[in-house]
């Protein structure tokens, strides 16, 4: 890769660990297909941390509290359905140096007319 920044590619197997921002429906439905392929959630992440303190017996954090507990080769997911925040939550995660962020767009394939 060209550029000043160089992003390693990282493999996702059994020893991933995923965070999922939001601690709602489209995170309910990442959460479980993730478990439904033998992968890890070791976290979910939302504004709403104080309120809820686990999800589906995950524990709830906030932004802050990911990046102190969580290393940067775990892969967050954004889950939230207001589409205009998804580039907003993506920058939060790459200012405290995360790289691997993927954006869902579950919600959208209920909309979807056969």
């Amino acid at each position: 890769m060209k550029g000043k920044e160089q992003m390693q590619q990282q493999k996702i197997g059994a020893d991933s660990v995923f965070a999922i921002y939001g601690a709602a429906t489209t995170g309910a439905i990442i959460y479980r297909n993730l478990v439904q392929q033998g992968l890890q959630v070791g976290c979910f992440i939302d504004r709403r941390y104080a309120e809820i303190d686990s999800y589906f017996d995950v524990p709830v954090l906030s932004v802050e509290e990911f990046a102190q507990k969580f290393d940067k080769n775990t892969i967050v997911i954004v889950a939230v359905k207001n589409v205009f925040a998804h580039e907003n939550i993506v920058c939060r995660f790459i200012e405290y140096g995360y790289y691997i962020v993927a954006v869902s767009y579950t919600h959208l394939r209920a909309h979807e007319t056969p």
